[in-house]
């Protein structure tokens, strides 16, 4: 039986695109769209331009298989209520839900990771306090990546983990992606 399921990237301005890059590599050998809350082109992190293949709410949460958020500026979604919605149907449908850095932090402040385990952005004078309570609901830890159900969150500079634990998580055989073995 073939898994029509999609892995679904979200967009936003100012993401984090070099933070899921090889991930991406790792799981090009599945449809991967990418969705944002407009329609238009996003600029990343490190200036290059990007647009999406659908908004948010033309795709079918049921649908994915995958649901990656990069890092980047979080502040914007912080709580989004639309957001909430896909993540909680897509998650309620069996997908894997992955945040590294400020996607971390999305998924925290929208109540996901609530008395699990977590990382995300090291905690500094810039995250609002609500981001800092939503926190204080889980146990965070400072370990590079954390994998607690079918959530995965990663340190912006554990790239290279997050990439190599994303296949794995969604049935890939070593032998459906690229694994590099840094000695």
């Amino acid at each position: 039986m073939q898994d029509n399921k999609k892995i679904v990237v979200f967009y936003y301005e100012g993401f984090a695109e070099f933070e899921i890059s090889l991930a991406l590599l790792y799981l090009s050998s599945n449809e991967i769209i990418f969705v944002a809350m407009e329609k238009k082109e996003y600029k990343s992190l490190s200036g290059q331009r990007f647009v999406v293949d659908y908004l948010i709410d033309e795709i079918d949460p049921t649908d994915v298989k995958l649901f990656i958020i990069p890092g980047g500026d979080p502040k914007p979604y912080l709580g989004n209520q639309k957001l909430f919605e896909f993540i909680e149907k897509a998650s309620n449908s069996g997908a894997v839900i992955a945040g590294i850095c400020g996607g971390a932090d999305i998924l925290v402040s929208l109540g996901f990771l609530a008395g699990k385990s977590c990382t995300g952005i090291t905690r500094d004078s810039s995250i609002p306090q609500s981001l800092i309570d939503h926190f204080d609901q889980t146990t965070y830890t400072d370990e590079s990546i954390v994998i607690t159900d079918h959530f995965i969150t990663a340190k912006g500079e554990a790239f290279i983990e997050f990439a190599s634990v994303l296949p794995k998580q969604i049935g890939m055989k070593a032998d459906e992606y690229f694994e590099f073995k840094f000695k």
